[in-house]
This record gives structure tokens, sequence and C-alpha cells, in this order.
């Protein structure tokens, strides 16, 4: 074993994952009760399951150690993900609540919770194994939570003949890892790296097949909905809880194993991230600009923001390791928040909601608009809002570790994000009269997802660095 944090052969110290897969027995059972299943009670049971988990996540807090022989590493950066994941469950299962009857499904909560222990594998992950199951479980639960019958057609089915794609490259690459290195603990792969400065071409092999299988199966599940999917039939609350899903578990495990196994090539990868960062941001930017739809305008802006936290990963040391922790965090409340709140207007004509249809809205919505702008500013990173803090630590992070090219790219491009969401603040707020826009009345505990994400992003702004004091806590240690 090659892990440098003790062993614990303490069972409470895997407590969130046990009770995630235990809860997920009774949601099975809910979940297949008729066609479309129990919804409440699998809805209740999910949001226990996440409520407990994270109470003992609270209570380990500061525990570092591994676990089954160093397959998992339970330290505080696995359990700030951890808070995000299940933080993004609870609140989309709230948002669950307000959908229309005929698509509430009792086997929709069953596949979100798995996504959750999928996410919380990729996060505490200590062995490429284990991210291959991590993502994998992911990945198929979130493929059947946003799959539409509503639509199967050509690219439905090549989308679908893509998913096999992914594990298979990352499977070849960590057999050709294994065979060159003798190990898949990432903390193994380190050590090999150390005795052995210059790389053997069947390990550069072995680290690109790696990373093309892991970067496809986040693009291919974050994003490949968007592309393939009748999306304007899938619920918002999915939506978003995929998106921030794909997003956070695969930053976490590229910030886990690049800082730890491949620390000793840091001038390299970081170097490759730099590129990937720009090239994100410079796509969902592009894509964005050309969308009318707000809800794939934004999703577009998705993979701008991810380009974002990567800068984070590319920026050496512990300032960039809060950053992308307090980044994360903001990003999810920020986007489920705003799903919740697009999920009221409706289109009488059923058509998507475009920037011309919530043209003044605030004259008869003044409420939702209000609420709509507040999570629109903060994406966008608006001067004292939450989001425009977090993007500063992450700038700061790059102009700490003397990227000045990216600061740069970074800087001028979250200025054109900026532009693109305040043109719909100014639709609400600026525009002519719109047509056919209607507010759906919502649930109870829709109100409450929505409340908390709207006082989540106040408070997040308000104690920026109270927050951050906690989230440093939660740094890895990589060196």
């Amino acid at each position: 074993m090659y892990n440098y944090l003790p062993t614990n052969y303490d069972i409470k110290i895997l407590f969130p994952f046990i009770t995630i897969l235990v809860f997920l027995f009774p949601i099975f059972i809910f979940a297949n009760i008729s066609k479309k299943g129990f919804f409440p009670g699998a809805a209740i049971i999910s949001l226990t399951a996440s409520c407990l988990a994270a109470y003992f996540t609270v209570k380990l807090w500061d525990t570092s150690a591994t676990a089954m022989n160093g397959l998992i590493i339970a330290d505080n950066f696995s359990r700030v993900f951890h808070a995000v994941f299940l933080l993004g469950l609870i609140l989309s299962i709230l948002m669950s609540f307000g959908i229309e009857e005929r698509k509430k499904s009792a086997k929709a909560v069953f596949f979100a919770t798995s996504a959750l222990f999928g996410m919380m594998l990729t996060a505490a992950a200590g062995d490429l194994i284990v991210v291959l199951a991590g993502i994998e479980i992911f990945g198929f639960s979130s493929s059947r939570l946003t799959y539409s019958r509503t639509l199967v057609n050509e690219k439905m089915l090549r989308f679908r003949a893509i998913n096999v794609i992914p594990p298979l490259l990352f499977t070849a690459g960590a057999a050709l890892l294994r065979y060159v290195t003798g190990t898949t603990d990432i903390y193994g792969i380190k050590e090999y790296i150390l005795f052995k400065d210059d790389p053997t071409l069947l390990f550069l092999v072995g680290c690109s097949l790696l990373a093309a299988g892991f970067s496809m199966r986040c693009i291919v599940t974050g994003a490949g909905f968007w592309l393939t999917a009748d999306y304007k039939n899938i619920p918002d609350w999915k939506i978003a809880y995929v998106t921030v899903g794909a997003t956070a578990s695969f930053l976490a495990v590229l910030y886990r194993v690049m800082y730890v196994s491949f620390w000793h090539y840091y001038m390299s990868w970081a170097t490759m991230l730099v590129v990937a960062s720009s090239a994100c941001i410079t796509i969902g930017n592009l894509t964005a600009l050309f969308q009318k739809e707000i809800r794939r305008m934004v999703g577009c802006l998705c993979i701008a923001h991810a380009g974002y936290a990567i800068i984070s990963v590319a920026s050496e040391g512990e300032f960039g390791n809060i950053s992308i922790l307090y980044y994360l965090l903001i990003f999810t409340i920020n986007i489920i928040g705003f799903f919740g709140v697009i999920s009221l207007v409706r289109m009488k004509d059923g058509s998507g909601v475009t920037m011309e249809k919530l043209s003044c809205l605030e004259i008869g919505h003044p409420v939702v608009s209000a609420v709509l702008s507040v999570f629109l500013l903060s994406l966008s990173g608006f001067p004292l809002t939450a989001g425009f803090f977090a993007l500063f630590r992450i700038l700061i992070s790059s102009v700490k570790s003397e990227m000045t090219a990216l600061t740069v790219v970074g800087s001028l491009s979250s200025l054109i994000t900026a532009f693109l969401y305040a043109r719909v603040i100014a639709a609400i707020y600026l525009g002519k009269p719109g047509e056919g826009v209607e507010i759906g009345k919502p649930h109870s505990f829709q109100a409450a997802a929505i409340a908390v994400s709207l006082a989540g992003t106040v408070l997040l702004g308000l104690a920026a660095y109270r927050i951050v004091d906690i989230l440093s806590e939660g740094t890895i240690f990589v060196y």
C-alpha cells in the first residue's frame, strides 16, 4: 500500500457511503411498485439518506485516513465535495416536487441517488479502479435520469453507442499504467514517477488513454443530452443536478490525481490544462452567444464555468485548492437556483423560454424577476456577489502562479460571460413586453429549494472570508 495517510479500520469513516448504499434498496422498491413507482416515498427516503450522509460527513471532519486497503481516501478534501454533491441532490429532489404530476417518477429519484453514490466514490477514490467505478455509476445513472422516451432518433441511438467508448479508453489506460508501474493506486503511481524520472512510451500512452476516457465520459454525461435528447421535455431539476454533478466530480478527480500522482510533471500538465481551460471558456461563450433558448444558453455557459474552475486546478498551491472548492459550492447553488426559478416560467404555446418572451417579465412578476436576476448576476460574476468573489479568487490564483496569459484570457472571457447573462437581465427589465408567459405556482418544497439557494447565494457572498477559512481545512496534501 502506497498512501501517505494512516489506514483506519473503523467502519465509521465509511458511514456516508454506507448510508446512501443502504437507503438505495427501499428507494428501489418504491421505484418498482408500479410503472412510475411511488414518488413521494422514494423522494422522502432519498432526502433522509442525504441528510444522514451529510450529518456523518460533518461529524467526520478532520478525520484523515484511508479505508479498504487504500481504495478510499477519507479526508476533508473529499468531504467538501461530498457536501456539494449532497446539497445538490437535496435541493434537486425538493425541486422535483414542483414538476407536473405525470412527469414525477420514483425511478428518477433512484437514479439520482445512485448517481450521488458514484460522485462520492470519484471524490474519495484512492485508486484508478475506484475512479472508473465511480464515473461509470454516475454516467449510467445520469444517462437513465435524463433519458427521454419522447425522442428516440438516430442521434439518440448514436449518443447511447458513444457511451461505451469512455470506459473502454479509461480501462485500457489504467491497464497500461498497471503494467508499467505495477499498481493503479494513485500514491503508488506517484512513487513510481519519483524513482523513475523519464517516462516510458507505454506510460505516456496509458496516461493519454486515461485522460481521453475520463474527459469524454464527463463531456458525454454533462453535455450530451443538450445535443441529442429532447431536452425541452427533461425536467429542470434533472438538468441542473446532472450539470453540477458532472462538473464537480470531474474536477474532484482531476485535482486529486494530478496533484498526487503526477505532481512531478506539473509544468507539463499545467500547460495542457491552460489550453483546456481556454478552450472550454471560448467554446462555452461562443456557443452560448448563438443560443436563443435560455436554458440551453446557460447550459453552454456551464462549459465556460468549468473552464474557469480548471484555472484553479492549473494554479499551483493551496490558494488554488481553496478557490476551486469555493467556486464549485457557489456554482452548484446558483445553477440549481436558476433552473428552479426558470422551471416556473411556462410558455402557453409549449415552446422554450427565450429572451424575447421574457421581455418585461418584471411588470407582472417582480418577485420572480428579482430572484432570477440574483442568480444571473452571481453567475455573471457581478461585483460584490458570491460569484464575483469566487471568480476573483480563481483569477488571483492564476496570478500567484505567474500564469499571465491565462489570467488575461480568463479576465477578458469573464466579461463576455457577464455580457451574455446581462442580456437576459436587460430583457427582463428593459425589453418590450412579451406575450404568452405564465408563472406557475411553486410547490412548497420547490419554493424552499429556491429560497435556500437564494439565501446561500447571498450569505456565501457576505461571509466569503469565513467560508474560505472553513474550506481551507479541506485542502489536499499533495507535496
